[in-house]
């Protein structure tokens, strides 16, 4: 099966975001951000019980940032700036 390659560069911005989501979600949804799985879709895991969340839960807790997200925007506390790009085959 053949996949398209997908070539990313992560700085530091998105480093420091990913820790304030840890504490988002620690506070909001008491659930941890395990760094060490070394994959987003791995890293949250329920504080209580050590279990990775089930991916309706992982959805839910999505949601729940995008609302907080759209809250913070409407009120001018926070923005958001897009960037296009076009993707290039190799």
């Amino acid at each position: 099966m053949k996949r398209p390659l997908l070539i990313t560069d992560c700085d530091e911005v998105l480093l420091h975001m990913v820790s304030h989501f840890a504490e988002w979600l620690e506070a909001e949804h008491k659930v941890r951000f395990a760094y060490e799985t070394g994959r987003f879709s791995d890293a949250m895991i329920k504080a209580e019980t050590g279990e990775a969340l089930a991916i309706d839960e992982a959805q839910s807790v999505s949601s729940a940032m995008t609302s907080s997200l759209n809250a913070l925007r409407t009120s001018g506390r926070f923005s958001v700036s897009r960037s296009t790009w076009r993707a290039r085959s190799i």
